[in-house]
């Protein structure tokens, strides 16, 4: 079922990559982690949106077949 916004998926050769909104979040935690910016709303927000994204069944499927 496809949510509010739409699936980020990218094609390479034979295969299909899904970019799930969980990875996108845990990678601005690291960016923001790395330049040392900290604000409790933003990795709240982050957090957040990380654990609710891994709390889907498919959230560790990022590579298919096409």
């Amino acid at each position: 079922k496809e949510g509010i916004a739409k699936s980020l998926f990218f094609n390479l050769g034979e295969y299909r990559i899904h970019i799930h909104h969980w990875m996108v979040g845990l990678l601005f935690i690291l960016v923001l982690a790395l330049f040392g910016v900290y604000n409790d709303l933003a990795y709240g927000f982050l957090v957040g949106m990380t654990i609710q994204g891994l709390m889907y069944k498919d959230y560790y499927k990022v590579v298919s077949k096409k």
